[in-house]
């Protein structure tokens, strides 16, 4: 097991009234959001800084209750873009992925077991290009497609980088 998902069971089986969760790891606060969403973890819990500003407590309940419409969708959502597990997406921010969220329907199918692959694949496609603004695609492809073909018109005199396309992912 991995230490994260160590410090999240034990504070779910404690549940305490009030936590301080010492840590620096998107993936623990990712992780608080989403069992704070499934009421697995039912107390107040901050967060605070182990390198940067030892003063900098974020308040895990108020950040839930300020994005609780993506809270339902927030595992999933930093699965496809970035975990300890996972590649992150080249050039695509937190904030980016935590809008295209927001814009988005439901990513129900990532990790639901009672769902064909075939369409979590398709949700999971779906993300990824709204991820990178490519929401007239329907494949990765014609995404890589168009997003090369509008940083060629835009500077015709380079090539764009590779990894500034959207990926195609092997599962």
């Amino acid at each position: 097991e991995e230490a994260d998902t160590i410090l999240i069971h034990q504070l779910s089986v404690v549940n305490p009234h009030k936590a301080i969760v010492l840590s620096d790891d998107t993936d623990v606060f990712v992780l608080l959001i989403h069992f704070l969403h499934t009421g697995d973890i039912t107390g107040q819990v901050y967060m605070q800084s182990t390198s940067h500003d030892p003063n900098t407590v974020i308040d895990i309940n108020g950040t839930y209750e300020e994005h609780i419409d993506v809270a339902p969708n927030i595992l999933a959502a930093h699965a496809l873009s970035g975990c300890d597990t996972v590649g992150a997406y080249f050039g695509i921010g937190k904030s980016t992925v935590v809008k295209a969220l927001k814009n988005y329907l439901s990513l129900d199918s990532i990790g639901n077991l009672k769902t064909s692959f075939h369409d979590s694949i398709r949700d999971a496609t779906k993300f990824h290009l709204t991820c990178y603004g490519q929401t007239k695609s329907d494949t990765l492809t014609d995404a890589r497609k168009r997003a090369w073909k509008s940083k060629v018109i835009r500077n015709n005199s380079v090539a764009p980088k590779l990894e500034s396309l959207p990926q195609q992912r092997k599962l």
